[in-house]
C-alpha cells in the first residue's frame, strides 16, 4: 500500500470508530436552569481531558469537552480553544462550541 491508500484507510477507520462509539448521539435538550451569568473556556491537554471532566475514556472515547454549570458561572474544559471548537463536530449535529455553550445556557441532554 502506498501512503495515499494508508491515509484513506486511516480516515475510514476513524470514521467507523466515531460512528460505533456512540458519538452520533440521539438525545433531546431540556432546560435545567437559567443561563449562566459568566462563561469561561479553558483549554487542557487532550491527554488530561477525561481526568479533568471526570469521564471514563472507554465510555466516551471521543470526548471533546465538558461544561461545569451553575447559574452564576459555567466553566468549559476542552482540548481546543473556543474559536477552534466551532470547527469540531460534537457528534450530535452541533459543533463542540455550540454543544458546550448550550450546557452553559442551562440545558442538559437526556
Amino acid at each position: 500500500m502506498n501512503r495515499r491508500h494508508l491515509v484513506a484507510l486511516a480516515l475510514a477507520l476513524l470514521t467507523l470508530a466515531v460512528l460505533l462509539s456512540g458519538c452520533a448521539a440521539e438525545y433531546r435538550w431540556v432546560r435545567d436552569g437559567p443561563p449562566a451569568a459568566r462563561v469561561q473556556w479553558i483549554v487542557v491537554a487532550y491527554a488530561d481531558l477525561h481526568k479533568t471532566c471526570g469521564t471514563d475514556s472507554l465510555k466516551a472515547p471521543n470526548l471533546g469537552g465538558c461544561a461545569f454549570y451553575s447559574k452564576d458561572f459555567c466553566t468549559v474544559y476542552s482540548f481546543v480553544d473556543e474559536n477552534e471548537a466551532s470547527t469540531v463536530m460534537s457528534g450530535d449535529g452541533l459543533d463542540l462550541r455550540e454543544h458546550e455553550l448550550r450546557h452553559c445556557a442551562g440545558f442538559i441532554h437526556q
